[in-house]
């Protein structure tokens, strides 16, 4: 058993586990009003996390944020998916070319790369 698993092993730090998991999954919730533990270290990190503490203003710009945060996240990964259609596409063409330069027919570089005569031929 590693040094890892007999530490969590004791309970102490089973429940210390289980608290900061809570309050993590739970500090920003509206649902929850209160920190359900006594320790001030506990209480005071659920407290920075509430989000019923703030005033209108700062919820709408909390929650503005967390859209444009949403939003550029969603931008990010149609680039990254774009890009890699994108070399997909110029692969397809690379491997064209090739078989053209050999000399092997347009139907067989049509039904291998699912390009069309015309997208073959233009490069």
């Amino acid at each position: 058993m590693g040094t890892f698993a007999r530490l969590f092993k004791k309970t102490e730090y089973k429940e210390a586990l289980h608290r900061w998991l809570y309050i993590i999954k739970n500090m920003g919730d509206e649902n929850t009003q209160e920190c359900p533990f006594e320790d001030e270290i506990y209480r005071e990190f659920f407290e920075q996390g509430n989000v019923n503490k703030l005033s209108t203003m700062e919820k709408e710009d909390y929650a503005k944020s967390i859209l444009e945060y949403q939003e550029v996240k969603d931008t990010i990964e149609f680039e990254r998916e774009y890009a890699r259609a994108e070399g997909r596409a110029e692969e397809k063409l690379a491997i064209a070319k090739s078989m053209l330069e050999k000399e092997i027919d347009m139907n067989t570089i049509i039904s291998i790369t699912g390009l069309t005569a015309e997208e073959t031929l233009e490069n």
